[in-house]
């Protein structure tokens, strides 16, 4: 998902209109779907909530809606004095769209089960990662323009970033609550950049099956070891980082792309769909200690895995191309010039 300053230019992509306090229950079944959609888009690394909301009509509203939720609003609710909280949050409007996203997660985890499938058959999933990746990073690259000398220092420094993330954080990151309150943080400022979905930095962080599939099966051991310190973490990171990212995307706006887009294309390398996987035995178990990228042989080739793992790749990043397509088609016409 997306959080922009009100003056950015993807806000500004909305036709203007008077934004609505909240929302009618009339509009339940619409705004639902809409979750839905920008749930899976959650779900997937390399598709960005924000962006369907945009396609589908309402991120200036949702936008909206996230920041009436201040320390005001807080203040009060810890006071007790709910109804003056509720009247100051857009409330009916944030539970319709997230009832949508809890669908469109539960169609990814439960049916689907994209966490299960990332363990037990990488190369296809990599494979879709891949190219949706790919495609945001084309996207960026179009949108901040060519680069002069400040904006090649920016993509350096977002490579070497992403170089030292890919290389840096090892294959099994731990599992104590520090860390799990740490990518809460990072995944929820991922969440209000644009370019950068909140799954995609939990798939960089190691951490992508551990709390998705904690959200797909859901225990009191999940809950209060893995969701609760990741939740925290999540509402911590999105009070302090949310305005201080906007500020930045508002005033170095094609920098701080330029500088995302850096750091997306060092990251490839650790979701490139063929992997060697290196495994250590720790006590009884054994787990995967560092993956290294290999170019496919003629087995993996001719396996059905290995087909996917080939063919996925294009399948998303069309998909990136025909939703980005989607979202300029809701862009206003440019005000004539002035003469």
């Amino acid at each position: 998902m997306t959080d922009l300053p009100a003056a950015s230019p993807t806000e500004s992509c909305q036709t203007p209109a008077a934004p609505k306090r909240s929302a009618e229950w009339s509009e339940f079944p619409g705004l639902f779907a809409r979750g839905v959609s920008m749930g899976i888009a959650e779900v997937i690394p390399g598709v960005s909530g924000g962006t369907l909301a945009l396609i589908t009509g309402i991120y200036t509203r949702l936008v909206d809606a996230i920041r009436s939720a201040d320390l005001t609003v807080l203040r009060a609710l810890l006071s007790l004095k709910f109804k003056e909280g509720l009247a100051r949050i857009h409330w009916r409007f944030l539970f319709m769209v997230f009832a949508g996203q809890l669908g469109g997660i539960v169609l990814c985890t439960r049916i689907i089960k994209l966490p299960e499938l990332i363990k037990t058959d990488p190369a296809p999933v990599l494979g879709l990662f891949f190219g949706l990746v790919v495609g945001s990073i084309f996207l960026l690259a179009r949108d901040s323009g060519m680069p002069g000398f400040k904006g090649l220092v920016a993509y350096l420094i977002g490579g070497g970033i992403g170089y030292w993330v890919v290389t840096g954080v090892p294959a099994a990151t731990p599992m104590a609550s520090w860390f799990l309150f740490l990518c809460g943080m990072l995944a929820i400022s991922a969440w209000i950049l644009p370019g950068i979905s909140g799954s995609y930095t939990l798939l960089l962080l190691k951490k992508y099956d551990t709390i998705w599939g904690a959200l797909a099966h859901p225990s009191v051991d999940g809950i209060v070891q893995i969701l609760l310190p990741f939740g925290l973490g999540a509402a911590v990171g999105i009070t302090l980082f949310s305005r201080l990212l906007s500020w930045i995307l508002h005033h170095y706006e094609k920098i701080t792309t330029m500088a995302m887009n850096g750091l997306l294309i060092a990251s490839l390398y650790a979701i490139f769909p063929f992997q060697n996987p290196v495994y250590e035995m720790h006590g009884s178990k054994e787990k995967l200690v560092s993956t290294t990228p290999h170019l496919p042989s003629e087995a993996e080739l001719h396996s059905v895995s290995g087909i996917l793992a080939c063919v996925l790749p294009f399948v998303g990043l069309t998909a990136v191309l025909v939703i980005d397509k989607l979202a300029r088609k809701k862009q206003p016409p440019a005000p004539p010039a002035a003469v």
